[in-house]
């Protein structure tokens, strides 16, 4: 007969293997879906997928300059345009999360990350607010830097 001791240490055992099984990874194919153009139901599906496969393709692709007017380069002309342009203009959000009211659109670029708030009114969403930082270091990023250099991203997706 077991003991109580060797029934307890085989029961912590059994516990401990259940519960880190969660914690191995496997490699999954991620579609590439910068090209793609979701609508608005299908952006809050596997946002994190979406966001991997950006960053493994923007760092497979060349970086070129387009040219782009001062009006083009405004972020200020994203509070004209519903989601699914939005998502026309800059591609898909690499993250999206709900806080409070607001539905926050994450976009990450090379020199930045620009968050987009978005607020449900008589019209469908409307967008508010936006915030551009760094990435790496606890700093604001010039917002209309920040909306070209994902214009740039965007549209070198769109022509590869």
């Amino acid at each position: 007969m077991m003991s109580r001791l060797g029934l307890r240490g085989g029961l912590c055992a059994v516990l401990f293997s259940a519960l880190t099984v969660g914690c191995v990874t496997t490699p999954i194919d991620i579609p590439d879906t910068a090209t793609s153009t979701p609508s608005l139901s299908t952006a809050n599906a596997d946002t994190a997928n979406v966001h991997a496969a950006s960053l493994r393709t923007n760092r497979e692709r060349p970086r070129r300059q387009i040219s782009l007017s001062p009006t083009e380069r405004d972020p200020d002309r994203l509070r004209r345009l519903d989601p699914d342009a939005v998502m026309a203009l800059i591609g898909n959000p690499g993250y999206i999360r709900h806080e409070g009211g607001a539905i926050i659109w994450q976009y990450m670029a090379d020199s930045c990350v620009m968050d987009l708030f978005w607020y449900r009114t008589g019209d469908g969403l409307t967008l508010l607010h936006y915030e551009t930082r760094s990435p790496r270091l606890p700093r604001q990023v010039e917002a209309k830097v920040c909306f070209t250099d994902l214009l740039t991203r965007r549209t070198a997706a769109i022509e590869s």
